[in-house]
């Protein structure tokens, strides 16, 4: 090189057409030089540039795509979306017969609804269809069944020796129910004083986790440290979002639900009713111990490719010759509008009418006027 370049630096004089060729050929090497050089440089840019492409698509895939981040994402966006609207199908099979049913359901806070289809088929021992509505605002449920009268209709096939009044009453009673809307509210239940708080705490603590994201995110965090959905199984990618089966382990599931019950809301609901807060604890237990032998769902999850939320769950099991087929598709964070229906009847005189049928053929036995607090359902 240093030799090429001394040449190149003092070029002889050109005596003639022989000698000026003899003395140019040193120039043709070092023109070579300089064009590798421009290649090289050129390759050297379009590898950086390939690297950096290539680097950033790695990075998006090994951390941002990272099958157990996409999971734990799915289930975290779920926790802290504040309105979501959902379409799903539950089948129930057994020797006995089948019951399926499909649901379009939207909820934003505490206010949600909900429309059920659902179709039993028993054989000859029982078989209808039936419609119904729920709708939950403010403090207030409202409920609408359609196709009660074919139901008891039903029914009473299979009772034969029903008075022929009996049944013309229980008839009139049902067309009174049947697709209309029936309103809920805790003064529609006799509840001893103590009772009466215990629900109104309850529904409290329900709305405080639901409007103090502090209080979420601390149940997020817990579960950031215990995540407990793993992995079995890739199922690739479909209409956008990426599959997978997943199952629980038991063990991070067990600390997480102990981890909770040292939380503001855990302690909020103790505050409710000790009791109450026990038996969620030990129903909490119960669902994170599996035995070995105990056969497991099949737990499939849809997530989105880019958002990480939830598209699609998907639940299969068999046990002891009766099949559960539960899907869902959810969609969060979209409007919700939640309309409390007009000219509802209040159930309490729904259940005057009921009691008054049953003291007319059983006067001599006592019917509570209202459902006791016993059968209150715990929020």
């Amino acid at each position: 090189m240093k030799d090429d370049n001394t040449t190149l630096k003092k070029p002889a004089k050109d005596t003639g057409a022989g000698a000026g060729a003899s003395e140019a050929q040193p120039r043709v090497p070092s023109q070579k030089k300089k064009g590798n050089k421009k290649l090289v440089t050129g390759g050297i840019i379009a590898a950086a540039l390939l690297l950096l492409g290539g680097g950033g698509a790695l990075a998006y895939n090994l951390w941002y795509q990272n099958p157990d981040k996409i999971v734990h994402d799915a289930v975290i966006n779920a926790v802290q979306a504040d309105s979501m609207k959902a379409v799903g199908e539950l089948a129930v099979n057994t020797e006995q017969g089948k019951i399926n049913m499909s649901f379009d359901s939207a909820g934003a806070g505490m206010d949600g609804r909900m429309a059920v289809k659902a179709s039993v088929d028993f054989g000859d021992m029982m078989n209808f269809d039936v419609e119904g509505e729920g709708i939950m605002k403010e403090d207030m449920a409202y409920v609408r069944l359609a196709g009660v009268q074919d139901a008891v209709d039903e029914f009473l096939a299979q009772m034969p020796f029903f008075p022929p009044e009996m049944v013309q009453q229980i008839e009139e009673v049902v067309a009174k129910i049947d697709n209309t809307w029936i309103s809920v509210s805790l003064n529609d239940f006799e509840l001893s004083e103590e009772d009466a708080e215990v629900q109104q705490c309850m529904i409290d603590a329900f709305r405080k986790l639901n409007d103090d994201r502090g209080m979420r995110n601390e149940i997020i965090d817990i579960y950031k440290e215990h995540q407990f959905f793993i992995i079995e199984e890739e199922l690739g990618v479909e209409d956008g979002s990426f599959g997978f089966v997943v199952d629980v382990d038991s063990d991070k599931a067990k600390n997480f639900g102990d981890a909770i019950a040292d939380t503001e809301f855990a302690n909020t609901v103790k505050d409710c009713d000790p009791a109450t807060s026990e038996e969620l604890s030990e129903e909490i237990d119960r669902e994170t111990e599996r035995s070995n032998d105990e056969a497991a769902p099949r737990v499939e999850m849809w997530v989105s490719r880019f958002g990480h939320d939830l598209t699609k769950l998907t639940v299969e099991h068999e046990e002891n010759g009766t099949t559960v087929d539960f899907s869902v598709e959810p969609e969060f964070n979209v409007n919700v509008s939640v309309d409390a229906p007009e000219g509802a009847t209040p159930i309490r005189e729904v259940m005057d009418e009921v009691n008054e049928l049953v003291e007319s053929f059983a006067p001599t036995t006592p019917v509570a006027p209202v459902p006791p607090a016993a059968t209150m359902p715990q929020l």
